[in-house]
């Protein structure tokens, strides 16, 4: 299909494409907002003391390294059922197993001392809970576990009251539904008429057969049919009285 063919078609299906892509858009909205459940987190922050006096630079900076390094440790003793399972002890009314809390908790840094405990949750005040109760667990137990005491809670998950969730974001599944909308409104317009075989010009007729228009017949309205039918009518009504008058 040429280029000119196709702005062709775009041009005369312009309004079905927009209906089809205004509809797919709200459609895809309407569903991130009603049916979609809203998902929170919260985050609270702890941080990795420098153990004993340091004097001279290189050993803050190993310092540092080393803590560093630990926090992946931590990380992973964050993430697993021995851990979770003492927060849930500590906190029943969380109503969580540990292999749930596990797929709720997330623990982030940021290559320096400070590590983000990040909870998400269906209930903002619930994941609020969870953050705080794990991190006071893991502050709790990692002295046990390391037999180092360098772990403090930084700043705690705290109570808003109106929380923003961090799913569905509704205005890029909006802007994702206008682009899926739009493709296949045009996909759709473009191979209905590439499927289409009916003749629509002379010169398609030229390029197709090969052969040379001799005539063309214009399309008429109905009206127009019907005046040139009457026309005609009475034309002939003419010629028969003259003819009888004769």
């Amino acid at each position: 299909m040429e280029l000119k063919q196709v702005l062709k078609v775009l041009k005369l299906k312009l309004w079905f494409i927009v209906v089809f892509v205004l509809i797919g858009t709200s459609a895809v909205g309407a569903f991130s907002v009603y049916y979609i459940k809203p998902v929170y987190e919260a985050s609270a922050k702890l941080v990795l003391k420098s153990n004993g006096e340091t004097d001279g630079r290189l050993v803050n900076y190993d310092a540092l390294l080393a803590n560093v390094m630990l926090i992946e440790t931590y990380r992973d003793i964050v993430k697993t059922p021995g851990l979770m399972e003492k927060v849930v002890q500590a906190h029943p009314e969380l109503n969580l197993t540990p292999e749930q809390l596990i797929l709720k908790v997330k623990v982030n840094s940021s290559n320096n001392q400070i590590m983000s405990v990040n909870v998400r949750d269906d209930s903002y005040n619930k994941a609020v809970q969870i953050a705080n109760a794990v991190s006071v667990v893991l502050v709790q137990e990692i002295p046990k576990i390391m037999n180092i005491n360098n772990v403090s809670i930084l700043d705690e998950a705290a109570y808003l009251p109106q929380p923003a969730p961090v799913k569905p974001n509704n205005v890029v599944n909006m802007a994702i539904g206008f682009v899926l909308s739009s493709l296949i409104g045009l996909s759709f317009v473009l191979l209905r008429d590439f499927l289409n075989d009916k003749v629509r010009s002379e010169e398609a007729i030229e390029k197709v057969l090969g052969l040379t228009v001799l005539a063309v017949i214009p399309k008429m309205k109905k009206e127009e049919v019907a005046q040139v039918v009457r026309t005609t009518e009475e034309k002939v009504g003419e010629r028969s009285y003259v003819a009888i008058n004769q």
